[in-house]
């Protein structure tokens, strides 16, 4: 199967209109009986959410960015079909069995695709941008998310021993999400973003990179203890996980010393909603920062045990918000989708409320406000407002010639 790279952006972007659509039956299933198991229908959001979109979507990019397209072009349509095949299995398995011998199957073989594809990457990466900054971030990034596959097979392990109660099957899953929502992906997107920077001539300080890494990577395995702080360890792992918030955030500060006068270099590469977007990226990027280091303080902490929509509020800044808006720039600058202010308002729109509306029970509780709201129907609204702006942006793919 020979698929373009725009085929294979709109194939990713279909999964995340999938994914969105079981998001908003989620939210129905709240507001009206229907008999299905809601466990069956999560597991299929966040797979084809994680494993669909984002996951390809980040290959494609790759692909583009750090390999000649012209070579070795069937072996990495292989590796894109056969991760295509793995998600699909998924995507029609797990809302009928949840996890159970045919998900578990296709799971497993989106992990041996990712090691193939991370193969692919360190063997076919073009000599040229080995000698880039970007290269060396991409690499972390991809190492990562081989780290993060520990997790899932951690999984099965535990399930098989201790069974899904134990609280190492918490920590196995925190463990994989971790690695993937605060590692891989996120400095997977910096490395992007750095790439488009260097391939237009704009120079960047080793230097700076090099203590960006430092604070980064040594932020990151600190980080990870806020992943088990709701079995109330010893007081020295918050002390850690705050550590590590605190190095995450002075890690920001060199990505903008890397680059003198960065405002202004971005400006004139990127187009105007681009630009803007990117504005918007960077502060919730920072607020998504910030969370992370105020998580290790054990009120907060405490919190966050009990009131689960601050994981899933968090998890969904990051998805929804930090994530899946640099994607939307990246893609439309390198031309695979088409992007506008319309577009956009839907989408950030329903963004900005489901955050609001997930946190604002354990919002309400801290500050003890009684004011109540039709909290599930709202969500469903704010949900029908993402899907809307993800279909908009999945038709203009389908009514624009490719560019």
């Amino acid at each position: 199967m020979n698929l373009s790279l725009k085929k294979q952006t709109n194939i990713a972007l279909s999964f995340f209109l999938i994914a969105a659509l079981i998001g908003l039956f989620l939210r129905f299933l709240f507001i009206a009986d229907v008999e299905v198991d809601f466990k069956y229908f999560l597991h299929a959001h966040s797979h084809v959410a994680l494993m669909g979109w984002v996951y390809l979507a980040m290959l494609v990019l790759i692909r583009l960015c750090f390999f000649d397209t012209k070579k070795n072009k069937k072996q990495y349509n292989g590796i894109f079909v056969f991760t295509l095949i793995t998600v699909v299995g998924m995507l029609c398995s797990f809302p009928f069995q949840g996890y159970a011998a045919i998900s578990i199957t296709f799971s497993t073989l989106f992990l041996f695709a990712s090691y193939w594809f991370y193969w692919f990457f360190i063997k076919h990466a073009s000599k040229q941008t080995r000698q880039l900054h970007s290269y060396r971030i991409l690499k972390y990034a991809l190492i990562y998310m081989l780290i993060s596959s520990i997790g899932p097979w951690a999984v099965g392990g535990v399930m098989a021993t201790l069974g899904s109660g134990s609280v190492w099957y918490r920590i196995a899953i925190y463990f994989y999400l971790h690695f993937q929502y605060n590692a891989w992906i996120i400095l997977g997107l910096i490395g992007i973003f750095m790439y488009i920077l260097e391939n237009k001539g704009i120079l960047i300080e080793k230097k700076s990179i090099k203590v960006f890494l430092m604070y980064f990577n040594s932020g990151l395995i600190f980080t990870f203890f806020l992943s088990i702080l709701f079995v109330e360890p010893h007081g020295i792992f918050y002390l850690i996980s705050i550590a590590g918030g605190a190095l995450q955030l002075v890690s920001l500060f060199y990505v903008k010393e890397a680059i003198p006068d960065l405002k202004t270099k971005v400006k004139k590469i990127f187009s105007h909603l681009e630009f803007t977007l990117l504005k918007w990226i960077s502060i919730l990027l920072l607020i998504k920062f910030i969370m992370q280091f105020f998580a290790g303080f054990k009120p907060v902490a405490d919190l966050i045990t009990n009131y689960k929509n601050l994981t899933i509020g968090f998890l969904h800044w990051t998805f929804l918000g930090v994530i899946t808006l640099s994607l939307f720039v990246l893609l439309s600058y390198f031309k695979l989708i088409k992007i506008n202010k319309a577009v956009i308002y839907f989408y950030a729109l329903g963004f900005l409320l489901t955050e609001a509306l997930i946190f604002w029970r354990p919002i309400s509780f801290i500050f003890n406000l009684d004011f109540s709201i039709p909290q599930y129907i709202l969500l469903f609204i704010a949900s029908f407002l993402l899907v809307i702006g993800i279909f908009i942006i999945m038709l203009k793919q389908l009514v624009k010639k490719p560019n």
